[in-house]
């Protein structure tokens, strides 16, 4: 099983760690993933996969979750916007949930083809 990747915004209301929170998934990015599934056996310690997303040419936004990330959140994600015009505060601060068990745990990501800058999404 391939993690799924969507990319979505979380609408919340309430303080961090109590709100409530209502996923509103975007279906208009174009989203590919190679290889489409796995066999995993015994000796299988890491396997690659390939992700692509692709924003429509007239989008802008903040989106809170795209590409699977370490833990069970998705990587926040900025489109239309240089690195240096993003910041924690553009993306909605999620309540602390405790992840179900999870068959893979990304251990690295890898971004081409944009610019990346790293916010700090934890509340201090």
């Amino acid at each position: 099983m391939i993690p799924f990747l969507v990319v979505t915004y979380e609408g919340c209301s309430g303080p961090t760690g109590g709100a409530s929170c209502n996923q509103i998934i975007y279906h208009s990015f174009d989203v590919g993933v190679v290889p489409s599934s796995i066999t995993p056996t015994g000796t299988m310690d890491y396997f690659t996969v390939v992700y692509s997303v692709t924003a429509p040419s007239n989008s802008t936004g903040f989106y809170d979750s795209s590409a699977p990330w370490i833990g069970c959140e998705g990587m926040p994600m900025a489109v239309g916007y240089s690195a240096s015009q993003v910041s924690a505060s553009d993306f909605t601060q999620q309540p602390v949930v405790f992840c179900p068990a999870q068959p893979y745990t990304p251990v690295a990501e890898y971004v081409t083809g944009m610019s990346v800058t790293y916010v700090d999404l934890l509340p201090s």
